[in-house]
């Protein structure tokens, strides 16, 4: 095994779970897993990885994240799009996994959320959430996002008006931004 490789790409390989192989390979920064077949993301992911910047693991059969992520101390991105999450987590466990990341950039698009993930309040390196086609029809109105300064797409919940909205929002194009 090469100990020296960066980046990995094994998407579209029908795989439903992540080759142990690939714990082998501590140097990496890189790693994409999408459109296979993956169930869950084992713990030795983040225990064996250390330096792993970007993982994208999008539309897979994730229905689970193991709390171990917040081991992922250099992790900027963090891919699940179109993952079915929501089936295996409840929402204080991912807000109390995500909340210990430091990821710059997270994409839960069209996981089966049906709560605005209240993460956000608490993530200060988090530059970018993009939260579309999930199924949520309200936002907290209390919703703290002072030390919040980047990107925020979701859709906009069906039936909301003017006075729905938490102060920070603004309607723009259909999607919701600050």
């Amino acid at each position: 095994v090469n100990s020296s490789v960066e980046e990995l790409e094994i998407s579209n390989c029908g795989l439903q779970k992540v080759p142990s192989e690939v714990y082998k390979y501590k140097s990496l920064i890189h790693l994409d897993l999408e459109n296979n077949e993956i169930e869950s993301l084992a713990d030795s992911l983040f225990l064996c990885l250390p330096k792993l910047h970007t993982l994208k693991a999008g539309n897979n059969q994730m229905t689970y994240i193991s709390s171990q992520i917040h081991l992922l101390h250099n992790i900027h991105e963090i891919d699940l799009v179109s993952n079915p999450l929501r089936k295996g987590m409840s929402y204080d466990y991912l807000d109390s996994i995500f909340s210990e990341l430091r990821a710059r950039y997270i994409n839960l698009t069209s996981c089966g959320f049906q709560e605005f993930p209240c993460f956000i309040e608490t993530m200060d390196s988090l530059k970018s959430l993009v939260f579309l086609h999930n199924k949520v029809d309200s936002i907290p109105k209390d919703l703290e996002l002072e030390s919040f300064h980047g990107v925020l797409l979701i859709d906009i919940p069906p039936g909301w008006e003017e006075g729905d909205k938490p102060a920070f929002f603004k309607k723009y194009g259909g999607k919701i931004v600050f």
